[in-house]
């Protein structure tokens, strides 16, 4: 049996042991919780398909280690002013409390707020080029077509890749700017690319938090070159021009490389 089979047969068992809840009667996944890869204790699995292909699985059920956040268009200093959160925490009932997921939330005060995830990623070949497939998973109470200033269309949701560590540093009027081009708003840049927005089907004004995974589009892949060393950082984050507060958790994120 091939090494790929075989990590498709372990994979399913692992579902099938953890969650057996997350499938339906016709076993297709009824929605983005619980449609995890088999990953190891750090909630990271690998798939060593073969030299020119490679995916990185991130499941935060239970840990996220190497992830951390950052946060940018905004003044220097004025964390607890914007309400910035950042935390492992279980999810909230209406997605699966039996699970974890990175929590990040903050209120856009500056109309302009990006809050993003980062890690460092290893493995890959160097000074190549690659073609990324993203997949993220997440959780928001963002609810599609509601009245506000701006509202979940305005929220955008965007990974990428780098050679640099993706990080906010203050410019000349001590405003915290990406050092990397990600775009702006509804706008993807050259290290990062729009994935779509994060408005769910939810009660706009009680609203609830419901799974939602989005993708990269197959017509336009991500490209991105190694280092010298074959590393990269992975970043995931949102462009907000909703005037108000955004919670979002993230349950999983996923990145296929293949060399162009």
């Amino acid at each position: 049996m091939s090494r790929t089979k075989c990590l498709v047969q372990w994979c399913l068992i692992c579902l099938l042991i953890l969650s057996p809840d997350i499938f339906s009667a016709t076993g297709v996944v009824d929605s983005d919780e619980g449609a995890f890869g088999c990953t190891s204790g750090d909630g990271l699995g690998i798939d060593d398909n073969d030299d020119d292909e490679q995916t990185f699985r991130f499941d935060f059920s239970q840990s996220a280690p190497g992830w951390s956040v950052g946060f940018a268009d905004l003044p220097q200093g004025q964390d607890g002013f914007f309400e910035l959160i950042f935390d492992l925490r279980p999810l909230l009932p209406d997605l699966n409390p039996n699970r974890n997921g990175l929590f990040i939330s903050g209120n856009n005060r500056s109309d302009d707020l990006f809050m993003f995830v980062r890690r460092r990623i290893t493995g890959l070949q160097p000074n190549q080029t690659y073609l990324v497939d993203f997949s993220v998973g997440i959780g928001s109470e963002a609810g599609n077509d509601c009245i506000g200033a701006g509202g979940s269309p305005a929220i955008t949701l965007k990974a990428g890749a780098s050679v640099v560590q993706p990080v906010a540093t203050p410019d000349a009027n001590g405003f915290l700017r990406m050092n990397i081009d990600n775009g702006n708003q509804t706008v993807g840049g050259a290290d990062m690319q729009v994935l779509g927005n994060i408005g769910v089907n939810v009660d706009c004004v009680n609203p609830v938090f419901a799974p939602k995974r989005l993708e990269s589009s197959t017509a336009r892949l991500f490209q991105v070159q190694t280092g010298d060393d074959g590393s990269l950082w992975l970043v995931v984050g949102t462009d907000s021009g909703f005037e108000g507060v955004t919670r979002l958790f993230y349950t999983r994120i996923e990145a296929r490389f293949s060399l162009r």
